[in-house]
């Protein structure tokens, strides 16, 4: 049953929690402090007290004023800061920086007191720290470690908050990022711990609760349908399709081809991941060559797509699915559309005599450059030496550049139809994904992916379970590709 307060009004529900919060400063199971960055006033079990006391409290220099307060409070503890204005006569200015002051030192404590018998309105009264907190609290936040307790304050974040980043834990304690590196790696050596990369929408990696870790992993394996695969039977599986084994890496043309179908989007001759140079077994001036020849022929593209709209290589067969997902339309600025006339008219045309030709700063033309390129109004088209012997991009645009079928193709395809076959391909090359490692890819939400998901596993095309336990989350896995995984050996 329900409990009735689950059904008040907001009004009254409020009151009922200050009420319980009053009730609990009475029954001094709670206390405010300051704590945590920025040092705003917190409510914390008395329990915790020890701990943030001594991660938190400052040193303070107590003035004449501050020890006339401190002597007032320990005669009549309880008071007001308008009270004490007005029996030590001074300014509300000053008694208000010199409690603040006092609390930051967590000599003086704040409480909050009904204004009279039976009502609902409070006020803040201040008491000393030993009037208002039990002596056996006092004795152990006199023996507690400092160390012990920062590392307390991160466990309590880590244990409320799951999976974190050190820039994460470092803004909510208020610890440098240098000092909450350190006191994580005292946790790590204790086995207390663990670091990895457990959620993919965070871009740096994290850490968790191992004990927290293992119960996930438990909860996982034991609601979901699980049919798990040697980690290195994964690895050696998925190793061959992203053509990354001796007999899988290419030499020809055709082989360079292939891996852009298999593999692609992906760079081509520069050493970021994924890339062509590290699928291949020729040299990379023969690569170069290869890669100029087909973008010549029109086999490959240079554009800018997925999640961080990067430029990559794709096949001129997946053209249409990138441009059906990444192309939009924009509201051109005057320069846009100067440029964007331009290319239409004279390109293929290189960035430097753009520059010269329009009149336009180059930091401003290459602005303009990338938003057009981002939407597909313009592609690249060749790459030729300017007149200081520097590389330059050739632009063109789309619609003169790219083969009309293709682009009819992108017109006939619908979003959704593209997504499916990216997710597919997706899937292929990485083999067990959870959709957080999905939408990472495409650069998608959530909500636009799941419903694919479930289209594609109605289509018995994938299939959702536990497939490795090197991730926390449900996965996706190609149907065809699971086949393949659970046969042995001897089968394949």
């Amino acid at each position: 049953m329900i409990p009735e307060y689950y059904e008040l009004p907001e009004e009254e529900m409020l009151n009922r929690i200050k009420k319980w919060i009053w009730e609990l400063e009475e029954e001094r199971k709670i206390i405010q402090v300051p704590c945590l960055k920025g040092m705003k006033i917190h409510y914390i079990a008395i329990e915790d007290y020890p701990v943030y006391a001594t991660v938190y409290q400052e040193p303070v220099k107590i003035g004449s004023l501050e020890r006339k307060i401190l002597d007032y409070l320990r005669s009549c503890g309880g008071v007001t800061a308008t009270q004490i204005v007005k029996v030590l006569n001074i300014e509300r200015r000053k008694v208000n920086k010199a409690l603040k002051n006092l609390e930051k030192a967590y000599l003086v404590h704040r409480k909050k007191q009904k204004t009279k018998k039976g009502s609902e309105t409070y006020r803040t009264v201040w008491y000393i720290a030993e009037e208002i907190v039990p002596t056996r609290i006092l004795i152990k936040t006199a023996r507690m470690n400092k160390a012990e307790a920062q590392k307390q304050v991160i466990l309590k974040f880590l244990y409320l908050n799951g999976p974190s980043t050190l820039k994460e834990i470092a803004d909510y304690t208020g610890f440098s990022q240098d000092e909450t590196s350190k006191i994580l790696s005292l946790l790590e050596v204790e086995g207390i711990i663990e670091r990895g990369k457990f959620v993919d929408y965070k871009s740096t990696p994290q850490v968790i609760i191992k004990e927290d870790l293992e119960e996930l992993r438990r909860i996982v394996e034991a609601t979901i349908e699980k049919e798990i695969i040697p980690t290195e039977k994964l690895e050696a599986y998925y190793r061959r399709i992203q053509h990354l084994t001796e007999d899988t890496k290419g030499r020809t043309e055709n082989d360079i081809l292939k891996i852009l179908a298999d593999c692609g989007p992906m760079y081509t001759l520069v050493d970021r991941t994924p890339t062509l140079l590290e699928r291949v077994k020729i040299p990379r001036e023969e690569v170069e060559k290869i890669v100029k020849k087909l973008w010549k022929e029109k086999k490959i593209f240079w554009v800018r797509c997925l999640r961080e709209m990067k430029a990559l290589w794709i096949t001129d067969k997946e053209y249409p699915l990138f441009y059906k997902l990444y192309s939009k339309e924009i509201k051109l600025n005057d320069i846009d559309r100067k440029i964007l006339n331009e290319i239409r008219e004279n390109g293929p045309i290189a960035t430097h005599i753009l520059a010269r030709k329009l009149k336009i700063k180059t930091t401003q033309l290459r602005t303009s450059l990338q938003k057009l390129e981002r939407n597909y109004k313009i592609i690249r088209a060749d790459i030729i030496a300017d007149e200081k012997g520097r590389p330059a991009i050739q632009w063109d645009a789309t619609e003169k550049f790219i083969p009309k079928h293709l682009l009819k193709s992108a017109e006939k395809i619908s979003v959704e139809e593209a997504l499916k076959k990216l997710i597919v391909k997706f899937l292929k090359i990485n083999g067990p994904s959870t959709i957080d490692e999905i939408c990472g890819w495409l650069g998608f939400p959530e909500e636009k992916i799941n419903p694919i998901l479930n289209e594609l596993e109605k289509e018995e095309l994938i299939k959702r379970g536990i497939f490795t336990t090197t991730k926390i989350s449900t996965q996706w896995i190609l149907t065809e590709d699971l086949k393949q995984l659970l046969q042995p050996e001897t089968q394949r």
